[in-house]
């Protein structure tokens, strides 16, 4: 004797998609803070201040400088020879001014750096014409 099929009235969900897109948005979220942190990837050892500003999530174009040690000048993770630094202030330079946005230069230069390490970024900044320099540094 054959049993008598019977219909199944469960209404159930299907969970694949919802998977599917909560690891997509992991990952979107695991590379994009990849990027966002690029720029303070280097170690450096910075210098303590008696008081130090915050630093502003805002919508100034910067470019990120790390000098660990004298004669080290990175931007995030590469390193640049002088002659590469110099054309790139060059091109922000311009850019800044054909454009007229704000520029920023942020140097992260280690503890122990002389300052004759960082007055040759300084110098190069000031033939480009960017004014707006800050030092990144750690509050006691």
């Amino acid at each position: 004797m054959k049993a008598p099929l019977r219909k199944r009235s469960e209404i159930g969900f299907d969970m694949t998609p919802m998977i599917d897109i909560v690891f997509q948005l992991i990952i979107f979220f695991l590379v994009a803070s990849h990027f966002t942190n690029q720029e303070n990837a280097m170690e450096v050892e910075l210098p303590s201040a008696e008081k130090a500003n915050e630093i502003q999530a805002d919508e100034i174009s910067r470019l990120t400088l790390s000098i660990p040690r004298e004669g080290e000048l990175f931007v995030g993770m590469k390193s640049i020879t002088n002659s590469e630094l110099s054309e790139l202030l060059k091109k922000e330079g311009k850019r800044q001014l054909e454009k007229n946005e704000p520029f920023q230069l942020r140097i992260r230069a280690g503890r122990l750096v002389p300052f004759s390490g960082i007055e040759p970024v300084l110098l190069e900044a000031a033939k480009a014409g960017i004014a707006d320099v800050q030092f990144a540094v750690m509050e006691e």
